[in-house]
């Protein structure tokens, strides 16, 4: 009604869970709550079509709540994927990548957890200074460069310990983080 106004809020529960960006779970939930509408963004304009079903497949196979308190309530949402971010894909050695959400994963029970965050950051920094001396993977065709790669990371002591390991390997880069995402 044109005498009442409206108060339209935007809220992403993923930046949310974490306080990404100063997120806030909690405020969240209560105004999702207290909403009388519910909008959905539900296509992805920011990368490509094959990154998204990935992602979509990857949630879809395992669990789709999100968080870790254990609650439901906060859940992923398969998204489409526009067209926007497939005109340049990234290739290796001038080949679009089959595969562009590719998981690593490294489990070994008889590895305490300290031990197996280690070996997961030389494992990212072995790969990373791997794919920029081969200078076969491309963005747009321009090789890759530093600064078209980031890494999220849990803690900042993470943070700095990557940022030395990659310093080790003579790969340029820079880390920057007041909080954790977490």
């Amino acid at each position: 009604r044109a005498d009442s106004p409206t108060l339209v809020l935007v809220g992403d529960p993923k930046q949310a869970i974490y306080g990404f960006r100063g997120g806030d779970i909690h405020a969240y939930r209560r105004a999702r709550g207290d909403a009388q509408h519910l909008l959905v963004l539900g296509t992805n304009h920011r990368s490509s079509r094959g990154y998204v079903q990935g992602v979509n497949q990857w949630y879809a196979a395992g669990c789709e709540a999100l968080g870790r308190s254990g609650s439901e309530d906060v859940q992923y949402r398969a998204v489409a994927a526009s067209n926007r971010q497939d005109g340049a894909p990234y290739t290796v050695n001038g080949v679009a990548l089959a595969r562009p959400l590719q998981l690593h994963y490294r489990a070994d029970p008889h590895k305490g957890q300290a031990a197996r965050r280690r070996e997961a950051l030389e494992a990212c920094a072995n790969q990373i200074a791997a794919m920029l001396a081969s200078r076969a993977h491309a963005i747009e065709g321009e090789a890759l460069e530093p600064g078209d790669l980031a890494v999220l990371l849990p803690t900042n002591r993470d943070i700095a310990s990557l940022r030395a390991l990659l310093q080790a390997r003579r790969v340029p880069c820079v880390g920057g983080a007041r909080d954790s995402v977490f």
